[in-house]
């Protein structure tokens, strides 16, 4: 019967070891995900904080402007639990704003549209809530995604061209009216 008791109890101290180590292990692991999560939210504000600075260098905006776009990113996880999900969400929203940005910065639209990319930066800046209990959910889900769209340098260069082409018609018309009545 001893025997029975000396060849059970080893058995029992190898599965609870096997147990505690398997449970470190678990532990380890999503202990270094979260770590991982956490290096890359800080390389996605990172970038996105030398995106603003860059476009202040530019001349592009001021220190108003720079403090309303931070807001952005620092205010994200206020009203939000830190987890996976809004992670992701976190890197793909601030990652389009950021490349948003960045296309204000290419040297073949600074060169010919340097006033107008102020002004449409002034414009989004000025879309960007003052309070910060604004920057809820339905601020990063609904309403920044739609400022990314409306105020991106693509939109800005269409609506130049349309402006353009329209000013050409009324050249055109006008001219046509002058001949007319000459």
């Amino acid at each position: 019967m001893t025997y029975i008791y000396y060849a059970i109890i080893p058995v029992i101290i190898i599965l609870l070891l096997q147990y505690f180590i398997s449970k470190y292990r678990k532990e380890r692991k999503l202990e270094q995900h979260k770590e991982n999560i956490k290096e890359t939210l800080q390389a996605t504000q990172s970038n996105y904080k030398k995106t603003i600075i860059k476009l202040f260098k530019l001349q592009l905006i001021d220190k108003k402007m720079a403090g309303k776009l931070t807001s952005i990113a620092i205010n994200y996880f206020v009203f939000r639990t830190l987890n996976e999900k809004n992670s992701e969400k976190f890197i793909e929203i601030i990652g389009k704003l950021t490349t948003m940005l960045l296309s204000f910065t290419e040297e073949k639209h600074l060169r010919d549209n340097h006033t107008d990319i102020k002004i449409q930066l002034f414009k989004l800046t000025s879309k960007i809530p003052m309070e910060n209990i604004s920057f809820n959910t339905r601020f990063y889900d609904v309403k920044l995604p739609q400022l990314i769209s409306e105020y991106s340098i693509k939109t800005m260069m269409d609506n130049l061209v349309d402006n353009k082409a329209n000013i050409q018609k009324l050249i055109k018309t006008d001219l046509k009216v002058k001949s007319v009545s000459t």
